[in-house]
């Protein structure tokens, strides 16, 4: 089994940053992607992110590219802002339905 790992948004995306903006989703979700990947490949599971670059790939590309796995294990990871301070929300799903 592959594990796939989205880690959303590309650099381009506007709107997507800290109140400040000095936190930038992007930078800080792929970097927990590469961390996840790198941990699961050193315990000998296969894992990728499916956003590999710095763009923005539409949502529907993703999907697309997550169903050409067919049932495989996906995590989305996604920052949500929440009153001031940032929270790690995850979507984790093993049945192949995506949209």
């Amino acid at each position: 089994m592959k594990i796939l790992i989205d880690n959303g948004h590309g650099k381009e995306t506007p709107g997507k940053c800290s109140p400040d903006g000095r936190l930038k989703e992007y930078a800080y979700t792929r970097e927990i992607a590469d961390r996840l990947v790198t941990g699961l490949q050193n315990e000998g599971i296969d894992a990728m992110r499916i956003v590999p670059g710095e763009n923005d790939v539409a949502l529907f590309e993703r999907v697309r590219c997550i169903n050409a796995f067919g049932k495989e294990c996906y995590i989305g990871i996604n920052p949500l802002q929440c009153d001031g301070g940032v929270v790690l929300s995850g979507c984790l799903q093993t049945d192949g339905a995506y949209l």
